[in-house]
Order: C-alpha cells, then sequence, then structure tokens
C-alpha cells in the first residue's frame, strides 16, 4: 500500500448498526408492569389462563378466588417489604419541606 490503509466501504457496517441498535421496536423490550410482576408470581394452577379456561365448571369459583387472595397476599408482602425499605432507608431520602401558615400572620 503506498499511502497506507485506505477507508473504502463501511456501508455495510453502518446498515447494520442501524438495523440492530437504531431501530428497535419501542414494544420489544417493555419492562412489565407492576399487575404484570405480581401475575408472573402466581403458581402454575392460579395463572390467569389455567383459570379462566375452568368458567363453567364447578372449580372456577373457587380457584378465582384463590388466585384474587394470592394476589392479595403478594400485594401485602410487596407493600411491607416497601414500607421497611423506606423505614431503613428514610433518614437518607430527602424529606418534603412542610411549610405551615402562622396564625395571626398577614
Amino acid at each position: 500500500m503506498e499511502y497506507g490503509p485506505m477507508k473504502l466501504n463501511d456501508d455495510f457496517g453502518n446498515g447494520l448498526m442501524m438495523l440492530f441498535v437504531d431501530n428497535l421496536p419501542a414494544s420489544g423490550a417493555q419492562a412489565l408492569t407492576v399487575e404484570e410482576k405480581r401475575l408472573a408470581q402466581l403458581p402454575g394452577e392460579l395463572q390467569p389462563a389455567v383459570v379462566m379456561a375452568q368458567i363453567g365448571q364447578a372449580s372456577f369459583v373457587e380457584n378465582y378466588m384463590a388466585q384474587q387472595h394470592a394476589l392479595n397476599q403478594i400485594r401485602i408482602k410487596e407493600e411491607k417489604l416497601a414500607a421497611e425499605e423506606h423505614k431503613r432507608l428514610g433518614r437518607f431520602l430527602p424529606q418534603v419541606a412542610h411549610h405551615r401558615r402562622h396564625r395571626g400572620g398577614r
């Protein structure tokens, strides 16, 4: 090479970058909602698809109530953990200023 390495063509690399990095679909990698996270914690027999498949059978009501109870227990556990974490980290978190209006003032 008389003048050193030459940059010939980088269109292929740029095309791959645009395809795989720049144009990711917005719906492809979204975080689960709070409700979806709770449903994922349910045991297999209480998953919504399994319970809804039993509509019209005698076991539907019992399984639906068990599903709702399990979801409520998961919610209570999450709230308890959040309260414990807030209690543990509360002194490090910024406090909201509460301004009171003075009586007899302007």
